[in-house]
């Protein structure tokens, strides 16, 4: 049992990462230069004189809205914040969805729970652009891709833009979409 190696990671799985495999490490601090700094800074204050300036009324505890759902049937509530703090591996499954408004107007978006047995901070092929998500909308024809799967495998083809070109370009979409797979992924995954 292989863990799949990260393609892209971020925050503290970036820097347990880089101390396994004895990347060389640098403070954060000394990745900023001075003058974005005082920019920065510039900036945080000016947000402070804002927010206290225009603090909106505070509301009671009471009066705010009740956004608990009732979880569908057979379904489970998603893990506590307290588990979801802690290193385990959650995976919950990915999402994808693809809709076309009454103007004929495309749009795709994909979420992942990930993959078993995931480097800590690892980013997955669904927040990638064109491995996990691709619209392509051009002179009247439409084509969306939303890709599910293990993204270090998909990602060196950018899968999901590739097989929403092939679908562009293809007047047969079924040999588009085995060209997609036969093609451009299973002869990359050597």
């Amino acid at each position: 049992m292989k863990r799949v190696p990260p393609i892209f990671i971020v925050g503290e799985g970036v820097e347990k990462y880089a101390i396994k495999y004895k990347f060389p490490t640098v403070k954060n601090d000394t990745l900023v230069s001075p003058a974005a700094k005082l920019r920065y800074d510039k900036w945080m204050k000016e947000l402070e004189i804002a927010e206290l300036r225009y603090k909106p009324s505070t509301r009671r505890a009471q009066d705010a809205p009740d956004l608990k759902f009732p979880l569908l049937p057979g379904s489970s509530p998603l893990p506590t914040p307290a588990l979801l703090t802690a290193d385990v591996d959650i995976v919950t499954d990915t999402v994808g969805a693809i809709c076309i408004d009454r103007w004929g107007r495309i749009a795709a978006g994909s979420s992942s729970g990930g993959i078993g047995m995931k480097h800590s901070g690892r980013v997955g092929p669904a927040a990638l652009v064109g491995i996990g998500t691709w619209v392509k909308d051009t002179d009247g024809k439409a084509v969306a891709v939303v890709t599910s799967g293990t993204g270090e495998h998909m990602s060196p083809t950018l899968i999901a833009s590739t097989a929403c070109n092939r679908l562009y370009e293809y007047e047969d979409e079924l040999q588009g979409m085995k060209d997609v797979i036969e093609i451009d992924f299973m002869s990359m995954r050597t």
